[in-house]
């Protein structure tokens, strides 16, 4: 499922930010004329696009360099946003899990190119390609011909999940699974030999990291990701997280919003031109991590800034995300 943003197309969005990145990897000749850029990008966005809050950090050399923040996290409240308030990250949340597949991958625990039902108690399998097998790189490159159905956004509602990340996944891929569906949840391509953006595969990821582990995604992450990078406001559950501290969600008050079932079922109540939505979850529901390239080993570093795939711009950390989307 995805939430437009404000006003700002997706193409608009990505140059903007990568113009920043370009900078910061490039190099300016001085951090002044650095920081006086990206204050410029930062400005002029939300100039024309004017979204309920932003906020942009920038960590250069294991600090952090510059930062940026506009708006509110409470609309209705007038609480301005800062850099200390706990979001929603939605798609980025998929850079951890590739961090914990590549930590187990260079532990040797598990294989990329390995079938996935190696690591699994049931089988995935695209049924129109049986004797392919799915594996984890075709998973973290998006490449696996599996399909985001509309049971996958179907399945996100306010309040707490009360479905387990291994229950969800089982219903989706076994064939007699309350989520399963041959037409809908898979591709008509061979997997490995095309490319769809998946949130279900990534959670397929998850599930996998659990099995290897033999622990719950959840505990895996704070023990092996966000306890190391001393990441204290980081949680897959609002259960783990300082619900005080994490700001409000909006969508444009549009008439496609309110009419997209997906979308009309989490909003709270309309304030101003912007609907807020209720504390809603999925069965991988994230909230906000920091940074710190720490983590990473030095194979694992170099193997997600490898180009992977058909297209040779496909990256394991092949997601983003921008604000006010549900992915």
């Amino acid at each position: 499922m995805k939430i437009k943003p404000i006003t700002a197309s997706k193409n608009e969005i990505k140059l903007s930010f990568v113009f920043i990145f370009l900078l910061i990897t490039l190099g300016c000749s001085q951090n002044t004329e650095l920081k006086d850029s990206l204050a410029t990008v930062s400005s002029k966005y939300t100039a024309k696009n004017t979204p309920p809050g932003l906020a942009i950090s920038v960590v250069k050399d294991g600090s952090v360099f510059w930062s940026y923040t506009y708006g509110y996290s409470d609309i209705e409240n007038k609480v301005p946003l800062d850099t200390r308030v706990i979001m929603n990250i939605a798609s980025v949340s998929k850079t951890i899990t590739t961090t914990a597949v590549l930590q187990l991958w260079e532990k040797g625990k598990l294989d990329l190119d390995t079938d996935v039902n190696h690591y699994l108690d049931f089988t995935v399998r695209n049924p129109n390609y049986e004797g392919t097998p799915i594996t984890v790189k075709h998973l973290l490159t998006h490449t696996a011909s599996i399909n985001d159905s509309e049971a996958y956004s179907n399945s996100y509602q306010c309040g707490p999940s009360t479905v387990s990340l291994s229950e969800w996944i089982s219903n989706y891929f076994t064939v007699e699974g309350k989520y399963y569906n041959k037409e809908n949840n898979f591709h008509s391509w061979q997997p490995g030999e095309g490319y769809k953006y998946s949130n279900v595969a990534y959670g397929l990821l998850g599930l996998i990291v659990e099995e290897v582990s033999q622990q719950s995604f959840s505990d895996y992450c704070q023990k092996n990701i966000f306890e190391p990078l001393k990441m204290n406001n980081s949680a897959w559950f609002r259960k783990d997280i300082d619900t005080l501290k994490q700001s409000k969600q909006y969508v444009l008050a549009s008439k496609l919003n309110k009419e997209n079932k997906s979308v009309s079922k989490l909003i709270n109540r309309q304030i101003g031109d912007f609907y807020e939505l209720c504390n809603y979850s999925f069965y991988n529901n994230f909230i906000i991590p920091s940074y710190n390239p720490m983590v990473w080993g030095k194979r694992q570093s170099k193997r997600m800034a490898t180009p992977q795939g058909l297209a040779k711009n496909i990256f394991y950390v092949a997601s983003s995300s921008v604000p006010f989307s549900l992915s």
